[in-house]
């Protein structure tokens, strides 16, 4: 066996220490003026609010303006394919694509019955 100089003994098991200790919080103190204190939050429509984590334990928070620009980016994308979005009054009673497609070919079909056979007025 050869033999190790104390140094190299030391950093040894202060790296095992480290390995196995937690590793210390730092906390930063971060202080507010008046006016930043004095904000509240306006929580009377907190519908548009979207959830922050997951679990029980999750947040609420108004989306940032940078988020709401990316998802209208993606309705504009979407709606280039092809895809509308529908309200959820209309999701409820119109659960999956095919319900969907069954009605409105009925109301196109009954569109296109009711020009053809519709008289003019004199």
């Amino acid at each position: 066996m050869k033999k190790r100089s104390v140094s190299s003994v030391l950093a040894e098991r202060i790296r095992q220490r480290r390995s196995v200790t937690p590793a210390k919080v730092s906390v930063r103190y971060v202080k507010f003026s008046p006016e930043e204190m004095a904000y509240d939050i306006d929580d009377t429509d907190p519908a548009d609010w979207i959830p922050v984590g997951r679990g029980p334990g999750a947040t609420f928070a108004k989306p940032s303006k940078q988020l709401i620009a990316i998802w209208e980016k993606q309705l504009a994308a979407a709606s280039k394919k092809h895809y509308v979005r529908l309200d959820p009054d209309v999701r409820k009673a119109f659960p999956s694509n095919e319900s969907v497609n069954q009605a409105l070919r009925a109301l196109m079909k009954q569109q296109k019955n009711g020009k053809s056979t519709r008289k003019k007025s004199a």
